[in-house]
């Protein structure tokens, strides 16, 4: 959801919600969350990057970015659970071969 307002150059301008509520309610996210986020997004970055040339099962991916495995596989879970890669192939190991959707 969104609030739009008038700006002088006659277009509209989106208010995101999220900013809305931090504004009516003076809602500060604490440094903890924010340290988390960078964490994780840093993770993620590391692990697509991993997986842009070719698919990989989560030892490789894990081996390749020095992330501990099940680090790797709770974003692989959330990855596949938001659509943002796919599996591909079931290796002789019985591990799953992921790649990136574009």
């Amino acid at each position: 959801m969104s609030q739009e307002s008038n700006e002088p150059s006659g277009k509209k301008k989106k208010t995101l919600t999220a900013k809305l509520y931090k504004k009516q309610t003076g809602a500060v996210v604490s440094e903890e969350l924010k340290e988390r986020n960078k964490h994780n997004n840093k993770i993620k970055r590391a692990i697509f990057k991993a997986m842009e040339g070719e698919p990989r099962t989560v030892p490789e991916i894990s081996l390749e970015t020095g992330i501990p495995s099940h680090e790797v596989l709770w974003h692989v879970a959330t990855s596949l659970r938001y659509r943002l890669i796919e599996p591909v192939e079931k290796t002789d190991e019985d591990y799953w071969k992921y790649k990136l959707i574009k």
